[in-house]
């Protein structure tokens, strides 16, 4: 790379990231204020019960809070997302990316999950 084309690179890399954090932001400002807890905004996203949010899902999410994500962006935020690599989020992911209970290891995830799903 020139100089020029690694300044261009970085440049473009900050934007995304600052795109993505600006997009976590407000989806965890619209989850406490349209949700009781996390595990039913992902229930919400889930549109076909599979226990996994699809990009069509998350797309159809930020349309309805209103966020402005082309697909260009919605590729790097599901990459962001996605711990497994199938192009899909998980809850664990879903909570990791949002920073909610912290960035639980899975096994703490699955304890907080079947605790609120007996509550």
């Amino acid at each position: 790379y020139t100089n020029k084309q690694w300044y261009q690179r970085r440049v473009r890399g900050d934007r995304e990231r600052g795109a993505v954090a600006a997009i976590r932001d407000h989806l965890k400002k619209a989850n406490y204020h349209n949700f009781t807890d996390l595990q039913a905004a992902f229930n919400s996203y889930d549109s076909n019960k599979s226990g996994r949010v699809e990009a069509e899902d998350l797309m159809t999410v930020c349309k309805s809070f209103h966020l402005p994500v082309d697909n260009y962006l919605l590729e790097n935020l599901i990459k962001y997302c996605d711990s497994t690599g199938d192009g899909k989020i998980d809850y664990r992911d879903f909570c990791s990316f949002l920073n909610w209970k912290y960035d639980l290891p899975a096994d703490k995830v699955e304890e907080v999950t079947k605790r609120e799903h007996t509550e």
